[in-house]
């Protein structure tokens, strides 16, 4: 006999935990089930003695109250341990650092002050417009896209009109914004511009639509830094969960998910059954075919087949001693050339804060650093090659940190790993070990993408290849906007 649940919920990431915390909330019976021991999905963590590293992602945005995370908080009467960046970001290149201020009217003088140009601030002003505006509809609308007529009628309200002139950004490229505003001539703010993109739309400004370009391009306004690791707010909703009555079993992988009359079956790896009538999966779509049957196989199949890319990551992770102070925690460091074995000419790096003792003793400090790469490159390499390109990536990463960290080249160094997208692969189950979801473009804008809702009752997708995509408060607003979907019935 399977033990029964009103919903269940598959992965706890931050889609996951969400959905499951919500629900649990609302008094609905959940059951959440992660495959790993750990949790956070692909901003999960690990340990090595007396330090704490992010696996995966490290930054954190979408708090205000308007938006995604804010509104979780809220919902569930919880607080982050966050700590606003006043430097949001610092870029590190031959050319000198860019300081990615806060305060947009600082942010506007130093942009100004290295790429000088009289309609950047126009340009800039604009992205932050469409910003607020983005985030004023959606907090409005978690019955968009619309799945049935009735959500047609539930948009059809004057406050919605205000939403129709940003129709034109999800299908023009930032190029676009840029040309309109003259600044696309100057390949070295066209350079800055691109890898700004790559990191938070995982697309360049010839493909990304200048609606998500926007929210990406602004985000280091309100970048947040989690304090103890970017899993600590994901432990905070799980135990929100946990509090509500809701079920949580870790180390146990979805193996079988079978569609019944009026509920859903899954199987897991340790043999044991369990239905709901709601089943809500927060497994990447290429993943979602191995698991299911029939219609259901067809379905996630033919999604899979059509979103058939997104990027992987080299990661490279250290504890360094020093009691250095530095201006902020995430910085932006350009390489010349193409880092080896990756299809980017930058990669990011997250330095622990002084004061967070729980992912570093004092005097010493974590180290995350990502690059985007090519999960078949990886993949597909015998073990001989693989080690090799490892080493030769780690090698040339590690020089570049020290050549843009001067004063953090002496100090001492432990636990150097380097992490491809077959460890990915290996951790989180990801097919490929795919990360990052799927890329913002104008052919596949978000609208596009995999909708919360599929053709079969009872069962919901979400998470970063579902809409509306990649990103934490994404991945957040799609699980809210299923919770609401599922409370309404």
């Amino acid at each position: 006999m399977s033990q029964h649940f009103d919903s269940i919920v598959i992965g706890a990431g931050y889609a996951g935990a969400a959905a499951a915390a919500l629900l649990s909330n609302n008094a609905k019976d959940t059951l959440l089930i992660e495959a790993h021991y750990a949790l956070g999905g692909c901003a999960s963590f690990f340990r090595r003695k007396h330090f704490f590293f992010d696996s995966g992602a490290t930054t954190l945005s979408g708090v205000l109250p308007n938006q995604p995370l804010g509104q979780l908080q809220k919902q569930l009467g919880i607080s982050f341990q966050l700590s606003h960046l006043p430097i949001g970001m610092i870029i590190k290149s031959k050319q000198g650092d860019i300081i990615r201020y806060a305060d947009k009217n600082q942010w506007i003088q130093e942009c100004n002050t290295h790429f000088p140009h009289p309609q950047q601030a126009d340009f800039w002003s604009e992205l932050y417009r469409l910003e607020k505006k983005v985030w004023d509809i959606v907090a409005n609308n978690p019955f968009f896209p619309p799945a049935t007529a009735t959500d047609i009628f539930r948009l059809a309200k004057p406050s919605n009109l205000k939403g129709i002139t940003l129709l034109k950004g999800i299908i023009s490229p930032l190029d676009a914004l840029l040309k309109h505003y003259r600044l696309h001539d100057n390949p070295q703010f066209r350079r800055f511009i691109d890898e700004q993109l790559i990191i938070s739309t995982q697309s360049y400004a010839d493909t990304a639509p200048y609606i998500t370009s926007a929210m990406g391009l602004t985000y280091p306004s309100q970048t947040y830094y989690p304090y103890g690791g970017i899993v600590q707010p994901v432990k905070a909703i799980i135990n929100s969960f946990t509090d509500n009555g809701g079920t949580l079993r870790t180390n146990e992988a979805v193996t079988a998910i079978h569609k019944q009359k009026n509920s859903w079956l899954i199987h897991t790896s340790k043999g044991k059954t369990f239905s709901a009538k709601n089943l809500i999966s927060s497994i990447p779509v290429w993943n979602m075919p191995s698991i299911t049957h029939d219609d259901v196989r067809q379905y996630f199949h033919k999604k899979a087949k059509h979103f058939d890319f997104s990027w992987g990551a080299f990661m490279v992770y250290f504890a360094i001693e020093t009691k250095e102070s530095l201006p902020t925690a995430y910085y932006q460091i350009h390489t010349e050339e193409i880092i080896p074995h990756c299809q980017s000419r930058s990669f990011f790096a997250t330095i622990s804060l002084s004061d967070d003792t729980i992912k570093a003793p004092a005097g010493w400090k974590t180290v995350t650093i990502s690059t985007h790469t090519l999960t078949r490159h990886w993949m597909e390499m015998n073990d001989h090659d693989y080690h090799h390109a490892k080493h030769q990536t780690l090698e040339y990463i590690m020089q570049h940190f020290d050549k843009h960290f001067p004063q953090l080249r002496h100090c001492k160094k432990e636990w150097i790993n380097a992490a491809t997208p077959r460890t990915f692969s290996h951790y989180t189950h990801r097919l490929n070990g795919n990360v990052g979801g799927i890329p913002h473009s104008i052919k596949q804008n978000f609208l596009t993408l995999p909708h919360n809702v599929t053709p079969f009752k009872g069962l919901y997708h979400i998470g970063d290849s579902a809409f509306p995509g990649q990103g934490t408060p994404s991945v957040v607003l799609g699980a809210s906007n299923v919770v609401q979907r599922i409370l309404q019935e």
